[in-house]
């Protein structure tokens, strides 16, 4: 070979290797500008911008060339501004595709069931995940969390259990949120005057839990509205020595069947144990001074509020019943009624709020009728 054409060959080769150079350039350019919507919309996503994610993730869709985390994202986002129905639709628009992810199967699953739950059709929902469960394998944990609670608005307490207990294998959930579902389900079962069924499903949350306080006040409602009031004080007063939220209603209910039963005596043991338990427990000290003047033992009233708000002079509830009590010196129909009002304004019952929808409820709940979430709530002090 010349060395001209030798020359010749080297330089079609440089141009060769620029010319690809160029065109893969070009065609990462063209990549990039294809996908630079869906990146811009989850930079918006992280700055907090919902308004501009939605509109990128909008248009990366809208260009066919979109990632499956695009299609999820911008159905999320229709659903949780009530467009429900087109969540569902480009959604399920995903349903054909063949090359998914096993984690965006799984997404998109939950999102169609979600879908339905919101639209109110819980039993597709349910169809859409049994599909997903036995018709391709996919239990994660997040899947039976959904299943679990659309069985449980259905109405199919066993349903729901088993996914729980399939939950509980996946250490997603323990033995106290177990616990929780069947007292509720009880709860449920109670009320629509099943009360021996409903004992049952407690005596099984039991079994998981047995120092439950939920499943110890319900079961000490049913056994009392059964008859069987031995067992229903016993219970009562395991949660009222257990749960300091669940203790007032407890110890409401351990004061309503003493009084009928004439046994005054217990009924200051039961308050003194759970204050030897929760010495700083401002309810339960309210509730036994309030006992105190009911038999006429005012002065006993008097001296133990003062021994408590000497170790707790931030005690306002302590305070204004004192002040009554002292005040009885006075105008004595006028300073009961007033003392009547202190009484109820301070032992009624803390709001109870869903720490996921905002619910409000005057009394402890395990589920959420709202947003259909399980133990989300918590005590919320009214002013």
């Amino acid at each position: 070979m010349s060395t001209s054409t030798a020359i010749i060959i080297a330089a079609a080769a440089v141009v060769v290797v620029v010319v690809v150079f160029s065109l893969r350039k070009r065609g990462r350019k063209r990549l990039e500008r294809v996908q630079d919507p869906y990146v811009q919309g989850l930079k918006a996503l992280v700055d907090g911008d919902r308004e501009g994610a939605f509109a990128m993730l909008q248009r990366s869709v809208k260009s066919g060339n979109a990632p499956i985390d695009a299609y999820l994202r911008l159905g999320r986002m229709l659903r949780e501004s009530g467009e429900v129905g087109k969540a569902l639709q480009i959604h399920k628009s995903l349903t054909v595709k063949s090359d998914m992810t096993r984690e965006e199967k799984v997404q998109l699953f939950v999102d169609v069931a979600e879908d339905y739950s919101k639209l109110g059709r819980s039993k597709q929902a349910v169809h859409v995940l049994e599909t997903a469960v036995r018709g391709m394998g996919l239990k994660e944990a997040e899947v039976f969390r959904i299943l679990a609670k659309e069985y449980h608005l259905l109405g199919n307490v066993e349903q729901a259990y088993q996914c729980l207990k399939d939950l509980k294998r996946q250490d997603a959930v323990g033995d106290r949120e177990l616990a929780l579902y069947l007292c509720s389900a009880g709860e449920q079962k109670a009320e629509a005057g099943e009360l021996k069924e409903a004992r049952k499903i407690l005596h099984r949350a039991l079994k998981h839990d047995s120092d439950s306080p939920a499943a110890r006040v319900a079961l000490g409602n049913i056994e009392d509205k059964l008859g069987e009031q031995e067992a229903a004080l016993q219970n009562w007063k395991h949660a009222a020595l257990a749960s300091p939220e669940l203790a007032p209603e407890a110890l409401k209910n351990i004061e309503r069947v003493m009084f009928q039963r004439g046994t005054f005596g217990e009924i200051e043991r039961v308050y003194r144990a759970v204050l030897e338990a929760r010495p700083w427990d401002e309810h339960a000290t309210l509730a036994l001074a309030s006992f105190y003047r009911k038999q006429g033992r005012g002065a006993d009233a008097v001296d133990f509020l003062e021994e408590f708000r000497s170790s707790h002079p931030e005690s306002i509830g302590t305070t204004l019943s004192l002040t009554s009590l002292y005040a009885t010196q006075g105008d004595q129909d006028f300073l009961e009624r007033f003392l009547e009002d202190a009484e109820e304004y301070f032992s009624q019952r803390s709001a109870r709020v869903c720490g996921v929808c905002g619910f409000q409820s005057t009394t402890m709940r395990w589920h959420c009728p709202r947003c259909n979430g399980f133990d989300t709530f918590s005590v919320k002090n009214e002013s």
